[in-house]
């Protein structure tokens, strides 16, 4: 990987998505000494699939970044996150938001996540389905130790610009509902939704969150 053309990339986005718009950038399988020139860059915030790898990018780079666990998230690992993690994008279930409050109050560490949506009802994601959000809400909304940031979605790979507006519609309407609710663990600001094949679809559908990778590090 050539900087020059990492920083090209970077720049090129951020020019693309405006002020409004979070960058994160997902490092997996990127080596570690490509990772720490991130921050030359602008680069504040990274994400990684699986909780080993995050934590090993927080030991090696300590507070430079902001820290994002963005893959399907096992109860067992959430110990492994306390006290530093800043956003999971995948609270997707209700077990697991009952061992986020658990170890939450264990260490008195309020975690800050997104509700993963699967609005395209795909098997092969996991995510809460509309239908079934106002159960899920009802369920956590009393948690002290989750604080609801907001909500995180993918759309299908290798569709229709129609099916992708229809998702992305839907995940920005979902949004705009619950922000206007009163409770106290939420605090809705981010809609994350959009990767390197689709952001410009998300962001014209009101996503404030992108999760880049692969076109970054062409």
């Amino acid at each position: 990987m050539i900087l020059i053309n990492l920083e090209k990339n970077i720049l090129d986005i951020k020019a693309q998505i405006g002020d409004n718009v979070k960058l994160v950038v997902v490092t997996k399988t990127i080596e570690d000494d490509i990772v720490s020139k991130l921050t030359l860059f602008g680069v504040k915030d990274i994400g990684e699939n699986k909780v080993d790898q995050l934590l090993g990018r927080k030991n090696l780079y300590g507070d430079i970044y902001n820290y994002h666990m963005i893959g399907r998230l096992q109860t067992n690992k959430v110990k492994y996150l306390i006290n530093w993690v800043n956003l999971i994008h995948s609270l997707d279930r209700l077990s697991l938001a009952k061992e986020l409050e658990k170890q939450g109050a264990k260490h008195n560490f309020i975690f800050n996540c997104l509700i993963q949506l699967n609005i395209s009802k795909e098997d092969s994601k996991t995510g809460i389905y509309l239908e079934d959000l106002d159960d899920f809400i009802e369920q956590i909304k009393d948690f002290k130790f989750i604080n609801v940031r907001g909500f995180m979605t993918m759309a299908p790979f290798d569709v229709t610009d129609d099916i992708l507006n229809d998702v992305f519609s839907k995940a920005k309407k979902t949004f705009d509902k619950y922000r206007q609710m009163g409770y106290n663990n939420f605090n809705i600001e981010y809609l994350s939704m959009g990767m390197s094949q689709d952001y410009k679809t998300a962001i014209e559908n009101g996503s404030n969150m992108i999760r880049i990778g692969t076109k970054l590090f062409k």
